[in-house]
């Protein structure tokens, strides 16, 4: 199976620095190793870090051809960022699986799913 990790694009976070918006979210890695460790490809894409806007996370979808893409958000202020990337996906191909992880997503699934429906 083919994995692909994505920490989103976003607007900075105004009341730190540019350094801290670019700070890779712990999960990525731990996540990835795992994901390896069970025999299936995996790549990360952390938007902020790379400087990787929405056109071009939509033409890397495209080109990697994921089967699954996972996204995990601790922070409410990017909640619908999350999710676009869900929506970004399955605009893309629609038999992409789609994964929500992070403190915020798993203990607010029910309204932020129902606020930004994906098909």
């Amino acid at each position: 199976m083919k994995v692909l990790l994505v920490q989103s694009p976003r607007y900075y976070w105004p009341y730190v620095g540019e350094g801290d918006n670019h700070l890779m979210p712990q999960w990525m890695p731990c996540l990835a190793a795992s994901i390896r460790q069970a025999g299936h490809e995996v790549g990360v894409v952390d938007c902020m870090a790379s400087h990787i806007g929405w056109k071009k996370l939509a033409d890397m979808i495209r080109e990697e051809k994921p089967q699954v893409i996972g996204v995990g958000e601790n922070h409410c202020l990017y909640a619908q960022e999350a999710i676009k990337v869900f929506q970004l996906a399955k605009s893309i191909d629609p038999s992409i699986k789609t994964v929500a992880g992070g403190v915020h997503l798993t203990n607010l699934v029910e309204p932020k799913l129902m606020a930004y429906p994906i098909d």
